[in-house]
């Protein structure tokens, strides 16, 4: 295979930056809540008993990322990225969900491939 001609659109950059600043704010938050003397059980802990607003957020972000992960596994399908970009954009979505995702938006036609040159046979049969 040939080297991949990468083009970044303005749409394309604007996915991009949203899915860095989307992880920022994640790594920020998740940063916070454990030098607030919690730990991620406390987190499923209060989902499950407790806070009714934390449990419609883990639904709401579990069925969305189910979604995205879905569609992605369609996309990929035609796509012509290599087998462990496919993989490393499939695990990123499913680690950090919509980050992943918007990363994935970002980049997917961005990496094009030169058309593949097709042999002509002089041989007559």
């Amino acid at each position: 295979m040939s080297n991949p001609k990468i083009t970044l659109t303005y749409q394309r950059a604007i996915y991009i930056a949203l899915a860095f600043i989307l992880f920022a704010f994640f790594q920020y938050g998740k940063n916070k809540w454990l030098a607030s003397g919690h730990g991620l059980m406390d987190a499923w802990k209060g989902a499950t008993e407790t806070d009714w607003l934390l449990t419609i957020t883990f639904f709401d972000g579990g069925i969305f990322t189910l979604i995205c992960l879905t569609w992605m596994v369609y996309d990929l399908k035609n796509q012509r990225l290599n087998k462990i970009l496919k993989i490393l954009f499939f695990l990123l979505t499913l680690a950090f969900g919509a980050a992943g995702f918007f990363l994935y938006l970002g980049i997917r036609h961005s990496v094009t491939y030169p058309p593949v040159e097709k042999s002509v046979s002089t041989t007559d049969h």
